[in-house]
């Protein structure tokens, strides 16, 4: 029983009240108005590192993400069906990052930014410490909210360090976004 109970909670978090439930929103990181956006990318994997721009663009189906040297050399060109029953598809991946798991990872990242958790009412939860800090459980992952209400980290269930951070929301989208898997690291920063 005490392992049942403990695996479904997060540390220092209880369940929120129902006036607070009734305000609770399924949030967009790149809002309905997003039409596109330019991060300077810093990436890591395995203590190599390189650097370029990332283009996030919104069209009427999908996101795109392009990712490339500041020399115009491709890295990766990514397409993110808005509806979500249709797979990702993959333009083009450079030779070198075309690995499985880490191509996995690059999707698996970008779906969980692009496509806002389904709010379940019984899974939404405050911080005892900070009432301003609210985590919504979903699937494997957790989502953190600022007091803004808007999604600040994303982390695995079991795992309490963030997977994904998301902070200094402008224009209703994060100008610094980071995916962080230990040896291997992606950060971006928006362009102004």
């Amino acid at each position: 029983m005490l392992i049942a109970t403990s695996s479904c909670s997060i540390k220092g978090y209880i369940p929120i009240s129902e006036t607070v439930k009734a305000k609770i929103v399924t949030p967009h990181i790149f809002n309905g108005d997003f039409e596109k956006a330019l991060y300077k990318t810093s990436i890591i994997i395995y203590g190599n590192s390189i650097t370029g721009l990332t283009l996030i663009k919104k069209t009427d189906s999908a996101y795109r993400v392009v990712s490339m040297s500041e020399l115009g050399i491709k890295y990766f060109d990514l397409e993110f069906p808005l509806d979500e029953q249709i797979p990702t598809i993959v333009h083009y991946i450079m030779d070198p990052l075309n690995k499985k798991l880490l191509v996995n990872l690059i999707i698996k990242d970008f779906d969980l930014i692009f496509s806002p958790p389904t709010i379940n009412k019984s899974e939404i939860l405050i911080n005892t410490n900070d009432s301003l800090k609210i985590a919504v459980k979903h699937n494997k992952f957790v989502y953190f909210y600022n007091p803004l209400g808007k999604i600040s980290e994303i982390a695995k269930h079991q795992i309490s360090k963030p997977v994904i951070s998301l902070s200094d929301y402008a224009d209703n989208f994060p100008k610094h976004i980071s995916f962080n898997h230990g040896k291997i690291w992606f950060e971006f920063k928006k362009v102004d």
